[in-house]
C-alpha cells in the first residue's frame, strides 16, 4: 500500500506537488431547488502518515486548500457531432464552472468533463477493423477518412497551432492503427482485445479536439487519457458488448490503484500551472476520455459499448465530486418516450432505484450499473439538456425505501387501521399533486418462451433445469410468469436470443418431449413480436389500486395482456403485450395513472344568467387550483360567447383556442 507524505495543516508557498490536502467541499448553487450537498474530505486533517485509500482522489488532486468541490460533466457522441457542438459543449463547461456558490461567494469550480467519441466515430472504427480482414486498402482508406473528419473539426474551432498539434497526434495514431490492420488482414480475424484498442481511439481524438478549443480560447485546461489512470478488472465476457445495452456489467474499477495513478498524473510538472490557479478568477478544466481504461497489467481495454456514462460516474467518485451532470438532447428524464406519448413531460426528481428500473426497462436515462459509483458516494446525478441549459432537468438522488422497511411500515399501518376501523393507507408518502408512479416505459423486440408442463414434473425441477440452460447460453430473462398448477413457465427474452434459447431448451427437455407416457412437458414454443410495458415508481409500493388501474387501462384501450409480473419491491409492474399495441398501451397507462392531463367537458345551461355566470366562474376557479387548467369557451345556441372577457379568472389559467 502506497504511503503519502504528511498532510500539512496550513498552506505554504514552497510545497511539493505530491502533497495531499483537503478537497474542495462547499456546495454550489444547484439549477434546481434542492438542498446543498457536501462531498469529499471535509474532516480536519491530522499530521500522520496515511495511505491513498484513506483519502479521496480530490484531496490528492489539488494542492491549495479551498472550499470548492469538483464538478463532473459528461457529453455523449450525439452532443459532439459537429464542430459547432464541440464549441457549444466547451463553452457550457466554462459557464458551469463559473456558476456562483450557494453563499454567493465568487469562485470558479474545478471542472472535469468526460467525453464520448464524436457521433458515429466508434461505429466507423469498428467497420474499419471488420473491413481489414477482407480488404486492407479499403480499411486504411476508411480510417484516414475518419481521422480527416476529426482534424477538420479541430481546424474549424481551434487556433492554427492547437489544430496542428491535434493533427500530429491523430496522424501518429493512424500510423499505429494501420500497422495493426495489416496484422488483421494476415490473420483474417480480429482478436477481441485488439478491437477494443482500436475502437477507443475515437474518445482520445474527441478529448484532444475539445481541449484544443478551450486552450485556444485562453482557458486553463488539459486533457487526460483515462487509459493512463483508470484501472479496471474484467469479470465478464471480453469484447465491446452490445450498443445501447442497459448495463456495463463485467468491468469493475479498481479504486486504490486508480486513485494513486490519478494523483500521480496531477502532480506532474506539466500540471503545475493548473494546480496554482487562483479559483477566484478561474478553475482548471480537465477533459477526460470516456469508454476506455486499462487493466492492472497496463493492457488497454474498454467499459463496453455505451460505457462512457460509467466512466463519468467512476471519475465522479474518484474526485469526490459534489455533482455530476449528464448532458442529453432532452429536458431530463421523461415520464414516457415523448415520441410515442406526446403528453410526456420531464420528471423533477427520481430516486436511484427508480432510475435503475426505468433504465432497465428501456428508458434512456443512463445505464443501471453506471449509477453504482454515485450511489456508493451519494453523488446526485443531473440529467439536463445541452440545447436548453436553463431548464433544471431531472435530479437523481437518494435511495428508495427498502422492501423490509416498506413491509414493516405496511404491517404496522394495517394493525393501526384495524384498531381505528378504517382502511389502511400506504406508508410511502406522496408529494403534493404527485402520482404513485414516476414513469411508463417499454422494451420492444421481445419474445415469449413458453414451457408448458402437465403437472407431472415438480416445478422446482423444471425451473432449475430451465434457468440453468439459459444461463449457459447467456440468455437474459426480462420477465417471468409462472403457473404452479401445471408447472408451466412463461419467460420474456430478447428476440435476438429467441432461436438460440428455443434450441437449447428443447435439447434440455428432449426426453420429456419425446415421451409417449407420463408426459411431463406438453410443448416448448416461441412467440415473437411482443413488447413489455412497465410502470415504475416508489409510490406504488403497498398502495392498493395501482395494479388494478394499470390493467383496467389496458382493458379500456383494448390491449390484450399476454403475461404480467411484479417485482418484489413493488416499484414496477410489467405487462407483455403485442408489439403493434405497445404505443397504445403506453398512452393508456400514462393517462390512467395520472401522468397525463384529462379532458373534461362541462356544459352549464343558462350560463348567461347571473346565477349561471357566477356558478361557472366559481367552477373555473376551483379547477384552476390545480395550475394545469385549460378551458375553452363555446356557445351552442346563444349569440354571445360562453366565456366572457369580463370574468376574473385565476392567474396561471389559460384559454384554449
Amino acid at each position: 500500500m502506497m504511503l503519502l507524505p504528511l498532510i500539512p495543516l496550513a498552506w505554504s508557498a514552497a510545497r511539493s506537488p505530491a502533497v495531499a490536502t483537503p478537497s474542495w467541499t462547499a456546495a454550489r448553487s444547484p439549477p434546481v431547488a434542492s438542498p446543498a450537498r457536501r462531498h469529499g474530505a471535509a474532516a480536519a486533517m491530522v499530521a500522520t502518515p496515511i495511505s491513498s485509500s484513506d483519502i479521496p482522489a480530490a484531496a490528492l488532486f489539488l494542492e491549495k486548500p479551498s472550499t470548492v468541490p469538483w464538478e463532473v460533466h459528461k457529453f455523449g457522441g450525439a452532443s459532439l457531432a459537429t464542430a459547432e457542438l464541440y464549441k457549444q459543449c466547451a463553452d457550457l463547461l466554462v459557464a458551469e464552472s463559473r456558476r456562483p456558490l450557494a453563499d454567493g461567494a465568487a469562485s470558479a469550480a474545478p471542472t472535469m468533463a468526460i467525453v464520448s467519441a464524436r457521433g458515429g466515430v466508434t461505429d466507423k472504427l469498428i467497420a474499419v477493423v471488420e473491413t481489414s480482414k477482407s480488404d486492407l486498402p479499403k480499411a486504411v482508406q476508411l480510417l484516414e477518412a475518419v481521422a480527416a473528419e476529426q482534424v477538420a473539426v479541430a481546424r474549424e474551432i481551434s487556433s492554427p497551432d492547437a489544430a496542428a498539434a491535434v493533427e500530429r497526434a491523430i496522424n501518429a495514431d493512424v500510423r499505429s492503427i494501420s500497422a495493426t490492420l495489416q496484422a488483421f488482414a494476415m490473420l483474417k480475424s480480429v482478436p477481441t482485445q485488439a478491437l477494443e484498442v482500436v475502437s477507443g481511439y475515437g474518445e482520445v481524438w474527441s478529448a484532444l479536439t475539445m481541449e484544443a478549443y478551450l486552450s485556444s480560447e485562453g482557458h486553463a485546461s488539459t486533457w487526460l487519457d483515462a487509459r493512463d489512470v483508470l484501472v479496471v478488472q474484467t469479470t465478464g465476457e471480453a469484447g465491446l458488448g452490445d450498443k445501447g445495452s442497459t448495463n456495463t456489467m463485467g468491468t469493475d474499477p479498481l479504486w486504490e490503484p486508480s486513485e494513486a495513478k490519478l494523483a500521480s498524473w496531477w502532480a506532474a510538472d506539466a500540471r503545475t500551472q493548473l494546480r496554482e490557479l487562483d479559483l477566484a478568477a478561474a478553475a482548471p478544466i480537465v477533459i477526460v476520455t470516456g469508454f476506455v481504461a486499462a487493466t492492472a497489467d497496463g493492457v488497454p481495454t474498454t467499459l463496453k459499448r455505451s460505457g462512457s456514462d460509467y466512466s463519468a460516474t467512476i471519475f465522479a467518485k474518484l474526485m469526490s465530486a459534489s455533482r455530476i451532470t449528464m448532458w442529453k438532447n432532452v429536458d431530463g428524464v421523461y415520464t414516457a418516450d415523448p415520441r410515442r406519448v406526446p403528453e410526456a413531460f420531464p420528471i423533477d426528481s427520481l430516486k436511484y432505484d427508480e432510475a435503475i428500473e426505468l433504465a432497465y426497462f428501456g428508458a434512456q436515462v443512463l445505464h443501471p450499473s453506471a449509477m453504482t459509483p454515485c450511489i456508493e458516494a451519494d453523488i446526485p446525478i443531473y440529467v439536463r439538456n445541452i440545447f436548453n441549459p436553463a431548464h433544471p432537468g431531472t435530479v437523481i438522488t437518494g435511495r428508495a425505501c427498502s422492501l423490509e422497511t416498506s413491509s414493516l411500515g405496511w404491517a404496522g399501518e394495517v394493525k393501526t387501521a384495524r384498531k381505528q376501523l378504517r382502511k389502511a393507507a400506504c406508508p410511502v408518502p406522496l408529494g403534493d399533486n404527485s402520482a404513485p408512479i414516476k414513469g411508463v416505459t417499454s422494451v420492444d423486440s421481445v419474445a415469449i418462451l413458453n414451457v408448458q408442463g402437465t403437472g407431472l414434473m415438480p416445478s422446482v425441477e423444471m425451473s432449475s433445469r430451465l434457468f440453468s440452460v439459459l444461463h449457459r447460453e447467456r440468455v437474459a430473462v426480462l420477465m417471468i410468469s409462472q403457473a404452479s398448477a401445471d408447472s408451466s413457465i412463461c419467460l420474456g427474452i430478447q428476440e435476438s436470443d429467441a432461436d438460440r434459447a428455443l434450441e437449447a431448451v428443447r435439447a434440455e427437455f428432449f426426453r420429456e418431449l419425446d415421451a409417449t407416457e407420463n408426459i411431463k412437458i406438453s410443448g416448448i414454443s416461441i412467440e415473437e413480436d411482443k413488447s413489455i410495458v412497465a410502470v415504475i415508481g416508489e409510490g406504488m409500493a403497498f398502495r392498493p389500486g395501482t395494479g388494478a388501474t394499470f390493467t383496467k387501462a389496458m382493458a379500456t384501450a383494448g390491449v390484450n395482456i399476454r403475461a404480467i409480473a411484479q417485482g418484489s419491491s413493488e416499484r414496477q409492474i410489467s405487462l407483455m403485450v403485442e408489439r403493434e399495441e405497445c404505443t397504445k398501451a403506453l398512452r393508456a397507462a400514462h393517462a390512467a395513472l395520472a401522468l397525463s392531463d384529462t379532458q373534461v367537458s362541462i356544459v352549464v345551461l343558462g350560463s348567461l344568467a347571473e346565477a349561471g355566470k357566477s356558478m361557472a366562474g366559481e367552477l373555473l376557479k376551483l379547477l384552476a387550483g390545480t395550475g394545469r387548467l385549460a378551458y375553452r369557451g363555446s356557445s351552442l345556441s346563444f349569440p354571445r360567447p360562453f366565456l366572457e372577457p369580463s370574468w376574473n379568472l385565476p392567474a396561471g389559467s389559460r384559454t384554449a383556442a
